[in-house]
């Protein structure tokens, strides 16, 4: 956040930070064709509506939303709870077909992760000047390399 690198000035420098991909960082080319058009979708609207770029947190409930409503929801046999249930756990999407670069693979019932979604996606950020993050990790999200910043 801009105002944890007003806070820190310089200091923050070289520090990390793990979260979700950013809608106006994430790289394109580590989306599947689908997952491209929904995010270019997604961000105009966004854009029209708000005025400004989507959020990191506005891209995170965009691709949950659209994995529920252009995913799960055609592959349930109904509206009830049980039946959208069980759809969300059978349906399978490869990594990057969401638009914040996820894939959709529920954990199903009775694992220690019940319900997770293996196939959801995180980045690491560093700070690379006072004004700047990027995200160095993981490769294919990555706007610049990991750079090694040395401790005054």
């Amino acid at each position: 956040m801009p105002s944890f690198a007003a806070a820190l000035g310089p200091a923050a420098v070289g520090l990390f930070a793990s979260d979700k991909p950013d809608g106006q960082e994430i790289r394109l080319d580590a989306l599947q064709p689908a997952g491209r058009d929904v995010l270019a979708w997604g961000r105009a609207r966004y854009k029209a509506h708000h005025g400004v770029d989507m959020t990191p947190a506005a891209l995170s409930g965009f691709a949950n939303t659209w994995a529920l409503v252009g995913h799960v929801l055609p592959a349930a046999g109904g509206t009830s709870a049980p039946e959208v249930a069980a759809a969300a756990r059978s349906v399978k999407l490869e990594g990057g077909s969401l638009p914040n670069g996820a894939g959709l693979d529920l954990a199903g019932l009775g694992l220690d992760d019940a319900g997770e979604n293996r196939r959801a996606v995180s980045v690491i950020w560093q700070w690379v000047d006072v004004r700047t993050q990027a995200v160095v990790w993981p490769a294919a999200f990555a706007t610049r390399p990991l750079k090694a910043i040395p401790i005054l």
